[in-house]
């Protein structure tokens, strides 16, 4: 599929290729940078009720947050893998995640999510992903998973 890279996309855009909603569709914005990077943006809001109790006097995003930021920003990428049209993107492993610093109320997150390899079985795609997030230029979560890219009646 020829495309224009960038291909930026608002709020709107993402809702049109992610299958989330509020309160877990978490990507604010992006973009897709080429056939398989995207970026994706959340600026975390000082209000959002998840504060109240992690940790209530010092709020910290979760790690698994950080962790399906990462994952959405890649399922950004099936919209122009061809093989990947009308499928819906999942997690299926998490082989390796590191944290580096902690993400705070307020914090912008910059995340970049590269389809590493995939393969098609049947109707569904098998592969792999990195990402790494960033807070102010600083890495504050680094990520290798492994996804399923799958028809919407075969998600249980």
């Amino acid at each position: 599929m020829a495309e224009n890279y960038p291909i930026k996309l608002d709020l709107n855009g993402i809702k049109k290729i992610l299958p989330h909603l509020e309160p877990f569709l978490f990507l604010d914005g992006g973009e897709i940078l080429g056939a398989v990077t995207a970026r994706g943006r959340i600026t975390f809001p000082r209000h959002w009720d998840i504060f109240n109790g992690h940790f209530p006097n010092k709020p910290l995003v979760p790690g698994v947050i950080l962790q399906e930021v990462l994952g959405q920003t890649a399922s950004l990428v099936l919209k122009v893998i061809p093989e990947c049209q009308g499928l819906i993107g999942v997690f299926t492993g998490v082989k390796r995640v590191r944290y580096t610093d902690s993400v705070k109320p307020g914090d912008v997150l910059i995340a970049e999510s590269t389809i590493d390899s995939y393969k098609k079985i049947g109707d569904s795609i098998f592969g792999t992903f990195s990402g790494v997030g960033k807070v102010n230029e600083k890495i504050v979560i680094e990520m290798h998973a492994s996804f399923a890219a799958l028809p919407e009646e075969k998600i249980k």
